[in-house]
């Protein structure tokens, strides 16, 4: 039997990755990540973001 999983990360008509519930587009995040932000200081820049959103944003990405 498939089982079907729920993302936090959804694709928008337009094409482009966000994170479910919000305007935030994973590239932003991925864009901090690779700009030597911890997820941590990621969450503490977007506190509505969970942790686990933030981490499933950069596995997307």
């Amino acid at each position: 039997m498939p089982t079907s999983v729920l993302s936090p990360v959804e694709i928008g008509d337009d094409g482009i990755a966000r994170i479910k519930g919000s305007r935030i587009k994973v590239i932003h995040i991925a864009r901090e990540r690779l700009g030597g932000w911890t997820p941590e200081e990621i969450q503490a820049q977007h506190p509505h973001l969970s942790m686990s959103q933030i981490h499933a944003a950069l596995s997307y990405y």
